[in-house]
Parts: C-alpha cells; sequence; structure tokens
C-alpha cells in the first residue's frame, strides 16, 4: 500500500472543519481530485468527514483570476502569505474579496479623482 500523501491530515481536517475541497485545494496548493480522492476514501473507510454541496451559480468560487505581478510584489504577497499559513493565491484571493467587500478599491489604488470621486467606480 502506498505512503499516505503528506498533507492528507491537513486536508481532511479542513474538510472536517467545513472548508469546501476546492477552497482546500487552493489553500494547500494540491490539485483538486487529490483533494476529492482523500475525503472520498477517508468517507469510505468509515470517518467522518461531511458532503459538500456544489454551489449554485452565482455563488462560491467563479474560476480562477490571472493576475499579472511585479517580482517584488509577488515576493512580497508570499512573505505575508506565509506568515499567514496561506498560499499565494489564498492571500491574494483575501485581499481582493476584502477590497472589493469593504469598498475600499478606490482607497487602496488612491484614484478617486480619476473615477470621478466614484468611491469604487
Amino acid at each position: 500500500m502506498p505512503a499516505p500523501h503528506p498533507k492528507r491530515a491537513e486536508v481532511l481536517a479542513l474538510a472536517r472543519a467545513g472548508m469546501r475541497p476546492v477552497e482546500i485545494a487552493r489553500q494547500l496548493e494540491i490539485a483538486s481530485p487529490t483533494v476529492n480522492s482523500m475525503i472520498t476514501c477517508a468517507r469510505a473507510m468509515g470517518q467522518d468527514v461531511p458532503h459538500f454541496q456544489r454551489a449554485r451559480p452565482g455563488t462560491g468560487v467563479r474560476g480562477h483570476l490571472r493576475v499579472p505581478l511585479t517580482d517584488v510584489a509577488r515576493a512580497d504577497l508570499a512573505e505575508a502569505a506565509a506568515s499567514r499559513g496561506v498560499s499565494l493565491p489564498v492571500l491574494a484571493s483575501r485581499v481582493l474579496e476584502a477590497a472589493a467587500e469593504d469598498g475600499l478599491v478606490a482607497a487602496v489604488l488612491d484614484d478617486a479623482d480619476e473615477t470621478g470621486g466614484r468611491a469604487d467606480g
């Protein structure tokens, strides 16, 4: 029998905490099918791992966004991600979502004059 995946325990702990498999895959930088397989195998072995419903259209994760970054920005964000124990894509997603949800885009970019004074235009 092959050795278990080195992040198996972490995957199952996050799944038990309610994190969706796609989010686990992104955070731990593991392929989604691998995460799904670990969860399925754990359930087959009788372990208590919740079932997750697929997100309805218009909710949840909508896909990946490629964002070009300078090497300096990438290094700074990677350091911030590491200090929080998450991957760079997870940190970037959290930062962008927080800026959008809290209406901080114009403040972060400091471009209110260029957007006609709109808060987040």
